[in-house]
């Protein structure tokens, strides 16, 4: 499970090299992209489901604060996904079938 995480872990690292190799507008494109990159368990050795690790990588384009660690809880995890879905235009205040609805993750933008 570790090679396999490291492995997936080098190709994200590849892809945001060769963003930031390519010219956007006042910076590259990796400046204006997001990367929302997780994992399906917390803990592989017992399946559990926190704490779910989630990267948000790239400058989305100075939307997001970036360059921290977060500690959040599972409800935090759907606050997290809608403020990604309104990052890209959309109106949405939940997240899931169970989701209550309560916006973004507060103190992410």
């Amino acid at each position: 499970l570790i090679q396999i995480n490291n492995f997936f872990a080098g190709q994200l690292r590849y892809l945001l090299g060769k963003l930031d190799e390519v010219p956007e507008g006042n910076g590259t494109m990796l400046d204006n992209t997001l990367i929302v990159w997780g994992n399906e368990l917390g803990k592989g050795n017992s399946h559990t489901h926190h704490p779910v690790p989630i990267v948000l990588a790239g400058g989305a384009a100075g939307h997001f604060r970036m360059g921290r660690n977060l500690d959040v809880d599972d409800v935090d995890i759907n606050r997290l996904l809608v403020s990604t879905l309104q990052y890209m235009g959309l109106e949405d205040e939940t997240f899931g079938n169970l989701d209550s609805g309560s916006g973004g993750l507060p103190g992410l933008v």
